[in-house]
C-alpha cells in the first residue's frame, strides 16, 4: 500500500512539474477561435440552448458535444476569456488519464512497477505536450479519459463477465466518442488486451513472466461476438466522420500509391520522435508526392523488423505482440490511408498510440533486465533518469505555447516550408497589442510564396482589411484565374468583384462577377440560391453603374432584388413601369423609402455610389417630394464627387422644407458646403 502512495504522488508530480506552465499560456490563434475565443456558442456557457447546440452541430466536421460542453462548462466556471481556467481543466484531464493508465495497468497484471513506469512515460512524453497545451485539444485528453475509464470497466467485467458490464463499457465509449472520433479503435484494443495481459484469447503457450490475474476465458470467436455491438458503434461514428470529411478530403482513398508510402513514413516518424523527441512544432507540412526514398526504405524496415520479433516471440512475450499493434492499429485513423487532412502527422495523434508502444517498450525492458541478470537499482535508476530527461524536454517544450507567436515562431524554425506556421506568425504579429503589419505582411507573402493556390485570395483579404487596396487586387487577379482554389473557385471572383464595384470600376466588376456566376453555376445548378441571388445582385449593380439598362433589368428581375430592379427601370426611361412596381412596394411596407435610406446613411463614407442608388430609388418611389430623402440624396452625391447635382438636389430639398425650419436650416448648411465643393463631413444616420 505505501508503493501505491509514492507511485501515485510521484504520478501526479511529474505531469504537474513538466505541464503545470501551461495554465500561463494564452489561447493560440489556430483552432482556438473557432473552438472558444470567437465561438459566442461556448463564451455564453453553459445554458439550454447552446447545450442543445453542441448536441446538433458539426462544426469543424466533427460530432463531439462532450468537448463542447467540457468547454462550455470552462466558460461558466472560470469566465469566457480566462485561458487560465481551459488549460488547467486539460492538465487535470490529463493527470486523470495518468492515473487511469496505472490503475488499469496495476488491476491487468498486478506488476506495480512495470504499470508505473508506463504511466510516467505517459505523463512526461514530449509529444503529448500539444493535446495538453492546446485548448482546442480538449478533445484528446477527454475522450482518452472515458477510454480508460472504459478500460477499467472492461477489466472488471473480464473477471465476471456479464451483459451489465459489458453496457457499461459500451456507453464509456460512446461517451469517448462524444469527445472525440479516434475512439472508433476501442474494441480492437479490447481485443488485444483478451490476449494479454487479460489472457481470455487462448494461445498455445503461457507467458513466463509469473502468474497474472484469473480473468474469465473465451474462444476467439466469442470474444469477437461479444464485442459486435462495439464494433457496430465504432462504425456508425467513423462513417459519420468520414462524411463530414469527404469534402475537404485532398487525397481520394483510391490512390494506395500515395497513401500507402505516406503512412510508412509517418509511422516511422511517431517511432523516430518518441525516441527522439526535439524539433517538434504544432504543424507539419505534408511533402507526401515529395518523400524521401531512403526515409521510405528506412521506415519500412524498421516497421517490418519489429513486427516480425512481435510474432516470433508472442508466444512467450505476449506484451510485445499486444502492445506493438496497439500502436499500429490505434494510428490507422490518422496515419494517412485516407488522406483528410494537409498532414499525416501530429504530435497529439500518438497520445492513445503511445501507450500501446510504452507497454511494449516497459515489459520488454523489464524481461530483458531480468534475463542478463541487470541489478534491480542499476535498471531503476536508468529509468529515473530517461524519465526525467523526457520530463525536461515536456518542461521547454511547454513554454513554446506561451502564445501564438511564440508558438509560430518555434515551429516555423524547427520544420522546413511550413507555410501555415508563417501564416498565422503574420496574423499573430497583425493582431497582438504591439501590432507590426510590415511583418505581418512579410509573413503572409512568404506564405503565399510557398502555396499561391491557397494564399492568394486569403492574402488579397488581408491587404483589403490593412487598407492596401492597390496589392490587395494583384492578388485579387491572380485568384480569380484559378479555377482550384479550395473548394470554393468562384469565392475569389465574387469577392473581387465585390471590391471593384465598391471602386467604381464597374466595367472589371462586371467581367468578375459574370466569371462567379459561371463556377457557381457549375458547382450548384439552383438560380435562386442565396449565392445566385447576390451575385446577381451585385451583376445588376455593375451593369446599371455602365447605363446598361435592358441588361440591369433582366439580371435584377432573375434576382428577384426588386428595389434596383424599379430603379434600373426608372432610369431606362420607363417611369410609369416604375412607378407601378415602386407602388407595389409601397403597398407592401409603407415605410421602405424611409428605412432603406436609413440603410444607405450608413453606407455615405464607405461605399456612396450604393448609397446615392438605394437613396435614388426612395426619391423615385416617392417622386422626389419628401425633402428629408432629397437632403440623404444631395449628401450622396455629394460624397460621390458630383457636386453639381448635389447643389440642384440641396436647392430643391430646400424648397419643400420651410415649412420645417430646423430641416431648412440643415439643408442650407449643406447646400453652403455643396458650393464650396465640400462633401457633408458627418452624414445623418438617424432615421428621418
Amino acid at each position: 500500500m505505501a508503493r501505491h502512495f509514492w507511485f501515485v504522488l510521484a504520478l501526479v508530480l511529474l505531469p504537474l512539474l513538466s505541464l503545470g506552465r501551461v495554465c500561463q499560456c494564452d489561447f493560440i490563434n489556430f483552432d482556438d477561435p473557432f473552438y472558444v475565443t470567437e465561438n459566442p456558442h461556448v463564451l455564453n456557457g453553459l445554458d439550454g440552448w447552446d447545450i442543445a447546440w453542441a448536441f446538433r452541430t458539426m462544426q469543424e466536421d466533427h460530432w463531439h458535444p462532450l468537448t463542447w460542453l467540457s468547454l462550455q462548462l470552462d466558460a461558466t466556471l472560470f469566465g469566457p476569456k480566462e485561458a487560465w481556467g481551459f488549460h488547467l481543466h486539460n492538465l487535470l484531464l490529463h493527470l486523470a488519464n495518468v492515473l487511469l493508465l496505472y490503475a488499469v495497468l496495476f488491476l491487468m497484471t498486478k506488476k506495480p512497477w512495470p504499470s508505473f513506469w508506463v504511466a510516467a512515460l505517459f505523463a512526461v512524453h514530449p509529444l503529448h505536450v500539444e493535446s495538453v497545451a492546446w485548448v482546442t485539444e480538449r478533445k484528446d485528453v477527454l475522450s482518452t479519459f472515458f477510454w480508460l475509464l472504459g478500460l477499467l470497466a472492461y477489466a472488471r467485467y473480464a473477471l465476471k463477465p456479464h451483459w451489465q458490464g459489458m453496457a457499461l463499457v459500451a456507453g464509456l465509449m460512446i461517451l469517448g466518442l462524444m469527445a472525440k472520433a479516434m475512439v472508433v479503435t476501442f474494441p480492437c484494443t479490447l481485443l488485444l488486451l483478451d490476449i494479454w495481459p487479460l489472457r481470455r484469447w487462448p494461445l498455445r503457450a503461457a507467458t513466463p513472466e509469473g502468474d497474472l490475474p484469473s480473468f474469465a476465458p473465451a474462444g476467439a470467436l466469442g470474444l469477437i461476438v461479444e464485442k459486435l455491438p462495439l464494433f457496430l458503434i465504432g462504425l456508425a461514428a467513423g462513417a459519420l466522420t468520414f462524411g463530414a470529411h469527404h469534402k475537404d478530403a485532398l487525397i481520394d482513398v483510391s490512390k494506395p500509391s500515395d497513401n500507402l508510402p505516406r503512412a510508412v513514413i509517418s509511422y516511422g516518424w511517431y517511432l523516430y520522435k518518441t525516441i527522439v523527441p526535439t524539433n517538434l512544432g504544432v504543424f507539419y507540412i505534408d511533402k507526401f508526392l515529395d518523400w524521401s526514398w531512403l526515409w521510405l526504405g528506412i521506415s519500412g524496415l524498421a516497421l517490418l523488423a519489429i513486427t516480425v520479433a512481435s510474432v516470433m516471440l508472442a508466444r512467450r512475450h505476449r506484451y510485445l505482440l499486444v502492445g506493438w499493434l496497439w500502436f499500429l492499429g490505434t494510428l490507422v485513423p490518422v496515419i494517412g490511408f485516407i488522406q483528410l487532412a494537409e498532414t499525416a502527422h501530429c504530435d497529439r495523434y500518438a497520445y492513445v498510440p503511445h501507450i500501446g508502444l510504452f507497454i511494449a517498450v516497459v515489459w520488454s525492458l523489464a524481461a530483458l533486465v531480468r534475463r542478463v541478470h541487470v541489478p534491480v537499482a542499476v535498471a531503476r535508476m536508468a529509468a529515473c533518469a530517461a524519465v526525467l530527461t523526457l520530463a525536461g524536454i515536456t518542461f521547454v517544450q511547454a513554454g513554446y505555447w506561451q502564445d501564438s507567436g511564440t508558438l509560430w515562431t518555434h515551429t516555423a524554425a524547427v520544420t522546413r516550408d511550413n507555410h501555415r506556421a508563417l501564416w498565422h506568425l503574420g496574423d499573430w504579429y497583425e493582431t497582438n497589442k504591439d501590432k507590426d503589419v510590415e511583418q505581418a505582411v512579410f509573413c503572409y507573402q512568404e506564405a503565399y510564396r510557398l502555396r499561391p493556390d491557397i494564399y492568394s485570395l486569403l492574402l488579397a483579404l488581408k491587404l483589403e482589411g490593412l487598407g492596401r487596396i492597390d496589392e490587395a487586387i494583384v492578388y485579387y487577379r491572380l485568384a480569380a484565374k484559378s479555377e482550384q482554389y479550395l473548394t470554393a473557385p468562384e469565392t475569389a471572383p465574387a469577392l473581387f468583384g465585390f471590391l471593384l464595384l465598391k471602386r467604381g470600376q464597374a466595367v472589371e466588376a462586371e467581367e468578375m462577377l459574370r466569371l462567379a456566376i459561371k463556377r457557381q453555376r457549375f458547382k450548384d445548378q439552383r438560380e435562386n440560391s442565396p449565392d445566385m441571388k447576390l451575385l446577381g445582385h451585385c451583376l445588376g449593380v455593375a451593369l446599371i453603374r455602365q447605363g446598361k439598362w435592358q441588361e440591369a433589368i433582366t439580371i435584377l428581375k432573375e434576382g428577384s432584388d426588386p428595389v434596383y430592379w424599379a430603379y434600373a427601370i426608372y432610369q431606362s426611361g420607363e417611369t410609369q413601369e416604375a412607378e407601378r412596381l415602386y407602388a407595389r412596394l409601397t403597398s407592401a411596407n409603407p415605410r421602405w423609402p424611409q428605412d432603406g435610406v436609413a440603410e444607405a446613411r450608413k453606407l455615405v463614407a464607405n461605399d456612396p455610389q450604393t448609397a446615392l442608388e438605394m437613396i435614388a430609388a426612395a426619391c423615385q418611389a416617392t417622386k422626389f417630394s419628401d425633402p428629408e430623402l432629397l437632403d440623404a440624396l444631395a449628401v450622396a452625391q455629394a460624397a460621390t464627387g458630383d457636386f453639381t447635382a448635389a447643389q440642384k438636389t440641396a436647392t430643391d430639398a430646400l424648397a419643400l422644407a420651410k415649412i420645417n425650419s430646423e430641416l431648412a436650416e440643415r439643408i442650407e448648411n449643406h447646400l453652403r458646403q455643396y458650393q464650396n465643393h465640400k462633401a457633408t463631413p458627418e452624414p445623418d444616420t438617424s432615421n428621418p
